[in-house]
């Protein structure tokens, strides 16, 4: 399993937590994390904001390919995307290109991927971002301009 996971409790009636003002709920079973912190977000109460399976997946793709590879010890040495070799001496034709292919294996690599469809770049200066269409266990999903290589 990618997150944990929490069940509520059977003391808790789901109505009315989902009754209550400014409260977000969102059916399903793992915690939605804060993209620049990877903190667990949490309601007004303290109680984590859960998401269904294909955001979860948009999480990991999202932090999968900010990250650059090799980088933190708290990950795998094979997490992330490696970018390190991509230098300004290249054409950038071919820099962008490298880049898609990078993030296609990088998301085909886990099983919940079908495919990756639509995909493109747009380099601004020195930044270059990329827009994808996954095909997915759980339905498609759209990630429109993610800047590359971390914050």
């Amino acid at each position: 399993m990618l997150y944990p996971t929490w069940e509520v409790p059977e003391s808790v009636e789901l109505d009315m937590l989902e009754d209550q003002e400014d409260v977000i709920i969102i059916n399903g079973s793992t915690p939605l994390l804060n993209t620049k912190t990877l903190e667990v977000q949490t309601d007004n109460i303290g109680r984590p904001i859960l998401v269904d399976d294909l955001e979860c997946f948009a999480q990991w793709i999202y932090n999968i390919i900010k990250t650059p590879r090799g980088r933190y010890i708290a990950y795998s040495p094979t997490y992330g995307i490696q970018l390190d070799d991509l230098t300004d001496d290249m054409d950038r034709d071919v820099v962008a290109s490298e880049v898609e292919r990078r993030v296609k294996e990088l998301i085909i690599s886990d099983s919940r991927a079908i495919t990756v469809r639509s995909s493109s770049n747009e380099i601004q200066g020195d930044n270059l971002f990329v827009s994808f269409v996954v095909d997915t266990i759980y339905g498609d999903l759209r990630m429109n301009r993610i800047r590359l290589g971390g914050d």
